[in-house]
């Protein structure tokens, strides 16, 4: 997926999720905040042709490979939305 169109995907959608928080008394911790994103905002935007196609796109507190100079193999990160599914 080309990374301009994702970006205006994401944009457009953490749009509607800053006012969906604007316009309510919902307060959370930051894991809170990930899911309700991904869960509502991004899961309700997965269609044929969009930029995210498939559920299995969108990653939650799940690991991420690292450049190989690093000690760790992998690094956990809150959201991670991935080019292919699975």
């Amino acid at each position: 997926m080309p990374r301009r169109r994702i970006d205006r995907f994401l944009n457009k959608v953490l749009e509607e999720f800053s006012l969906r928080l604007k316009s309510n008394e919902w307060r959370g911790k930051e894991h809170d905040y990930i899911n309700l994103f991904a869960h509502k905002f991004l899961i309700e935007k997965i269609e044929p042709g969009a930029a995210i196609e498939y559920p299995t796109q969108i990653g939650i507190e799940c690991g991420v490979l690292q450049p190989k100079k690093f000690i760790k193999k992998t690094a956990r990160k809150d959201l991670v939305i991935w080019k292919k599914p699975l």
